[in-house]
């Protein structure tokens, strides 16, 4: 992938394009909306504990899965280095959610 021809589109973006599909709901509902999905996404995964994994199904075929990573020390160039107990998040496609958007590119094209 070259990042000179990488085409981005920002969260500012996609708000317009849904307000533009949705002209009921304003720009402003609709940032306030996606703000407070990404405070519930973010409170659930902190949620994670040592034997509770949690998943944050987002879309039907994308989902995010927390889990603890225990405390571990570390050997970083010579020092002992003690990491404490984090939360790691792994996305989740499926080939589902992969097979439709390349789906939806052929008709594009």
């Amino acid at each position: 992938m070259r990042k000179e021809n990488l085409i981005t589109y920002n969260q500012a973006d996609l708000i317009k394009e849904i307000s533009e599909d949705y002209p009921s709901y304003s720009e402003d509902n609709i940032k306030n909306i996606l703000e407070s999905l990404e405070i519930h996404v973010k409170e659930h995964l902190s949620e994670s504990e040592l034997e509770h994994p949690v998943q944050v199904k987002l879309f039907f075929g994308l989902s995010l899965l927390g889990w603890i990573v225990p405390a571990a020390n570390k050997n970083c160039f010579g020092m002992n280095v003690k990491l404490n107990d984090r939360i790691r998040i792994k996305p989740k496609l499926t080939r589902y959610f992969i097979r439709k958007v390349n789906e939806l590119a052929v008709e594009a094209k």
